[in-house]
């Protein structure tokens, strides 16, 4: 034991806490730093007689612990960003110093004033004495007394190995331990003077003790009755009581609840009351922001309702909750993984730690006082489905939208408190998971968000609609867009915008489903459909509806038709068309049979609706600034009352619009030329890979099998990563389909490297391009400003000649012998790609 002991420079303290060890943390309780001052000058003077190192952790505005001391390591850490970055600096300078060397922080209550929070102090002790006593340093925290809440001083104490007081008066240092970690001497935790030649005398007597409590009593009480998050709600709301909330007070609600960032702060101060700060507070579960796609929602509907009346009467009103990014945090350091974590900061690209963050974040247990926050929200809903949302720092933000990176959760609710409890706390670990996902991974490092501090909050919201037999759901639903990137004729103005519509649940909407298509409406010209045939508009039409089951306590896909007996006479109307030449056709027969197509068209038709949509996008777009889409869900009464539910609103990359030169290239050097089905910025750019799919070889392949070609693509994708090379993939139908039969099912992570992506109908097989507005896989695209072309069987296929790979070399190195039929992978000389978006002309081929 004795070669693990540290001496403290102060003979006194060593023998009363019997001896200082490799691996202590030691925090002061002190109201005047100079107090601590004291003590951390002599465990200074005592490393460097020891030659022990000494690294100064600096982050406050006061003056320095230690000053005028050579050979000691300064180490400025910014609190500012973040509690994660502050985090794994502490934890990089504990793996990097020397072993058994010595720690001293800047006052540590200071972090609050960053974090807003005492939760996050005693989470930040928590992670930082673990990793600085596995190193064997020693540390030393100073504490102000009298700032903290009792709870969070206790879990300080309970992280730490030593906890002491120290005071002042009459010219002498007063020291009480309070905790000494695997120790004991009978006179240890007795209140000890400092005599001016150092000696440490215990007090045991009634004169010295009176002079003891003396000082204790000036020092004022040594812990709060709340939380210093709570502290300053509970100002607030006194004055906001009393009328006296000035705009900085409501600045620094909208910082620690919402947002720090600049645009996005001048939205919420511009539209938000002081009483929608007090409101949002008192919907909070924890402590900490709400996160992107909350803010997103509540800016949104607040913008609505302040400049337009006429619309604000047809909004459901919000009644979410918000659980705080705090929880994320919290959660993790509560199931003792906190230093995973770490290594994952510090190494992001390491796939298999983030694998194993995944797994225990879905697997951990929720800290008790959460749950019992928790049970508020369950109670306030009662049996209602509900969704938890994900909500992070980055989501939905300006530049920023991870469309479909973290998961969302229904929760359909059990028949107890209990069983709903489970149900709602599994859907928030599955929401805390996916931040560990490969898709939400790959996307962070595509844009040099791997080292930003990505806290997870939580966006929980009433699901809208009805509930009809055993089934809930909202009458329709969809996203919309205040500028349509892809207007898909020459009469429509892509600035009005564009609606996805759906029937049921707007799952559909988001994701490209297979064999379904939503109803697309351009606001200009509502009525106009791509399809005029019958043929084109059943093809073309949505087949089955996402509704909530009472019976599976799940999402289920149901069959339009089977729909037809549940949903509300009134509204039925509205979703469906009758297709009156098949039912002529029956009727000839001699068979009265009701023919349908699920196109929403009666809806569009009411010009109160598309008025709304319209007023709702163009206004969000006015004070965003920028183009904007929604998610938003429909719900029509008897009375033929609408009521329209915001759910949630991001700026939208719009494309830049601009004229480039097409080149002139001979016929037999074209690969294609298309007109009008593509979508993208503008571009000439040389394509230096092309990986092509046989759609007909793709076809023959065992439906089992069709995973692994997007498994390839992935791989190749992998293969070019940060190589500076422009890539096409050529791939039949539809990509990122969940159905293998219609298209190449990858994710955006499998084809993130790409310029170009060109799906390519095969009619023969049934493999038919469809760009989903709307959904995930459009948006990043978009975001990624990956061109996206549609090579149709039709007169907008100018050219498209396969011929020309036969005058490419091909590299067969990376697929395997039974798929090298199916896919391949050409790395041509002299092949170029442009593209026109205001001509929405295309043009890729070889020029000598």
């Amino acid at each position: 034991m004795e070669t693990n002991i540290i001496h403290s420079g102060l003979p006194g303290l060593d023998q009363k806490l019997d001896g200082i060890r490799q691996g202590d943390n030691i925090v002061f309780r002190t109201l005047n730093l100079e107090y601590f001052r004291f003590f951390a000058r002599h465990f200074v003077y005592q490393a460097l007689e020891d030659k022990r190192d000494i690294h100064y952790i600096r982050f406050g505005k006061h003056k320095p612990m230690i000053n005028n001391v050579t050979n000691v390591f300064v180490h400025q850490i910014d609190p500012d960003e973040g509690f994660e970055t502050f985090c794994l600096e502490t934890y990089k300078l504990a793996n990097m110093a020397r072993e058994a060397s010595l720690f001293i922080f800047d006052n540590i209550s200071i972090l609050v004033d960053y974090w807003n929070t005492d939760l996050m102090l005693a989470n930040f002790i928590k992670v930082s004495t673990k990793v600085l006593s596995e190193k064997k340093h020693v540390t030393l925290f100073p504490l102000r007394r009298g700032s903290h809440s009792y709870d969070s001083t206790s879990q300080i104490r309970e992280s730490t190995q030593i906890f002491v007081d120290i005071f002042y008066d009459d010219g002498h240092y007063y020291l009480t331990p309070l905790k000494v970690e695997n120790r004991y001497n009978p006179q240890m935790f007795i209140p000890h003077r400092i005599d001016e030649d150092l000696t440490f005398h215990p007090l045991t007597y009634s004169t010295s003790l009176a002079k003891y409590y003396k000082a204790v009593e000036e020092s004022g009480a040594a812990e709060q009755l709340q939380d210093s998050w709570d502290r300053f709600f509970s100002l607030m709301q006194l004055n906001y009581s009393k009328k006296e909330l000035v705009p900085a007070d409501k600045k620094k609600m909208c910082s620690m609840l919402m947002s720090d960032d600049e645009r996005m702060q001048k939205l919420i101060v511009e539209n938000f009351k002081n009483r929608d700060f007090i409101q949002l507070h008192s919907r909070m579960i924890g402590t900490g922001k709400i996160g992107g796609k909350a803010c997103g929602m509540l800016v949104a509907t607040k913008i609505i309702m302040r400049h337009c009346p006429e619309v604000a009467e047809h909004l459901e009103p919000h009644d979410s909750f918000f659980v705080g990014s705090d929880i994320f945090y919290t959660y993790m350091i509560h199931n003792g993984f906190w230093n995973l974590w770490m290594q994952h900061r510090a190494n992001p690209e390491n796939l298999e730690i983030a694998k194993e963050i995944q797994n225990r974040l879905l697997n951990g247990k929720l800290p008790d006082f959460i749950e019992k926050q928790f049970k508020r929200v369950i109670d306030y809903y009662g049996t209602c489905p509900i969704i938890v949302r994900s909500s992070s720092f980055l989501e939905d933000g300006f530049g920023n939208a991870f469309a479909g990176k973290y998961e969302s959760v229904f929760c359909i609710s059990g028949d107890t408190l209990e069983d709903r409890l489970i149900i709602f706390e599994k859907a928030v670990r599955i929401v805390y998971a996916s931040t560990m996902s490969q898709s939400a991974l790959e996307y962070r490092r595509r844009r040099n968000l791997l080292n930003v501090d990505e806290q997870m909050a939580l966006l929980v919201q009433r699901v809208s609609g009805s509930h009809l037999e055993n089934y809930y759901f909202p009458m329709a639903a969809g996203v919309g867009y205040s500028y349509n990137s892809y207007p898909w004729s020459e009469e429509l103005d892509p600035h009005a915008g564009m609606l996805r519509l759906v029937a049921g649940l707007g799952t559909r909407a988001v994701d490209r489903t297979p064999g379904d298509y939503p109803r697309l409406v351009n606001l200009d010209k509502p009525s106009l459909s791509m399809y005029s045939t019958s043929k084109d508009r059943h093809r073309f039409s949505q087949r089955k509806m996402d509704v909530l089951s009472y019976e599976n306590y799940d999402v289920v896909s149901k069959k339009v038709e089977q729909m037809y007996p549940v949903i509300l006479p009134w509204q039925k109307k509205l979703l469906f068309s009758h297709d009156t030449e098949a039912e002529w056709v029956f009727r000839d027969r001699g068979q009265y049979r009701e023919v349908l197509f699920t196109d929403c068209q009666q809806l569009i038709n009411n010009k109160e609706f598309i008025q709304i949509m319209q007023t709702i996008l163009k206004t969000l777009e006015q004070f965003y600034q920028t183009p904007v889409d929604i998610e938003y869900t429909v719900n029509v009464s008897q009375a033929n009352e609408l009521f329209i539910n915001l759910l949630q609103c991001r700026p939208l990359q719009a494309m830049q619009n601009k004229n480039i030169q097409l080149p002139t290239l001979t016929k037999e050097n074209i690969f294609f030329e298309i007109d009008k089905t593509c979508m993208g910025e503008s571009r000439s750019i040389p394509i230096d890979v092309i990986v092509y799919i046989d759609p007909f070889e793709y076809y023959s392949l065992e439906y089992n099998k069709k995973p692994d070609i997007a498994r390839i693509v992935g791989k190749i994708n992998k293969i070019y990563k940060d190589r500076g090379l422009h890539l096409l993939l050529v791939t039949p139908g539809r990509i990122g389909t969940s159905s293998p039969e219609l298209g190449l099912p990858v994710s955006f992570a499998e084809i993130s490297e790409f310029n170009v992506i060109m799906e390519v109908a095969y009619s023969k097989v049934g493999y038919l391009p469809e760009l989903s507005f709307g959904s995930h896989m459009f948006q990043d695209l978009v975001e990624a400003q990956i061109l996206y072309i549609a090579c149709m069987e039709n007169e907008n296929t100018k050219n498209y000649n396969l011929k020309i790979f036969e005058t490419l070399n091909e590299r067969t190195d990376e697929i395997d012998d039974d798929y090298r039929a199916i896919i391949h992978v050409y790395e041509p000389k002299n092949m170029i790609l442009a593209y026109d978006n205001i001509k929405r002309k295309v043009i890729c081929g070889k020029a000598y």
